[in-house]
């Protein structure tokens, strides 16, 4: 995400403050020419002139990388452009939940899923232990391996501000539903979370009577 503020005293150029993964490598590219951060702290400033800048960090083994654009024209000269990288995040994969997210609220995590079944007639949540700092991500992608209801209901994906037991989102997707006794797999929900700051990865699923129930697995849980 890129934002821009004013220097005091800067005149004949502007300023691209980056704040990158720390221990990563940083770059500032135009044409042929390249500025590279002083070290590896996370932070770097990149006295640039008018023109389109490509700003850039990768890990030392190259495993990870993530840039952005950033033009500067010649009324921005004084200005400061603030950019943030951020890698990509992978909440939940194939039974394995990262760190940052601090496991989940509710749900049963196997080898291969993250599974929900809130029971007959009620509805429930999984949420985030952790609330995670979402600035530098622009999406959340959700693939659901299977979901199976005995009867209409509903099950939501995405980011809340809390991790209670509603159905409250700051965004989200809806999950196909039908009536009736029915099931579907293989479903990718993708999320543009770009204007949000912070949130709970939640997860809600509400059975439609006394009697329905509803069970739904997810394998993969991505930020990016």
């Amino acid at each position: 995400m890129v934002g821009k503020t004013n220097v005091a005293g800067a005149r004949l150029r502007a300023v691209i403050a980056v704040t990158y993964p720390e221990g990563s490598v940083c770059t500032c590219v135009s044409g042929a020419k390249t500025l590279k951060a002083r070290d590896t702290s996370g932070y770097a400033l990149f006295n640039v002139k008018a023109g389109t800048y490509t700003v850039e960090c990768h890990t030392s083994d190259n495993s990870k990388s993530k840039s952005t654009s950033v033009t500067v024209t010649e009324s921005d000269i004084g200005k400061a452009f603030a950019v943030m990288l951020t890698y990509e995040l992978v909440a939940f994969l194939n039974g394995v939940t990262d760190p940052a997210v601090g496991g989940w609220t509710e749900g049963t995590v196997t080898s291969s899923v993250l599974s929900f079944n809130p029971g007959n007639g009620y509805s429930g949540r999984v949420c985030s232990n952790n609330k995670l700092d979402l600035r530098g991500f622009t999406k959340i992608t959700f693939h659901v391996k299977d979901l199976t209801s005995q009867d209409n209901s509903l099950s939501k994906v995405g980011i809340s501000s809390n991790n209670t037991n509603d159905s409250n989102f700051i965004t989200s997707a809806t999950m196909p539903t039908g009536g009736g006794a029915w099931s579907t797999s293989d479903v990718t929900k993708v999320i543009d979370i770009t204007s949000v700051d912070s949130g709970y990865i939640k997860i809600y699923c509400s059975s439609s009577n006394s009697t329905a129930a509803i069970h739904i697995k997810i394998d993969k849980i991505l930020l990016e």
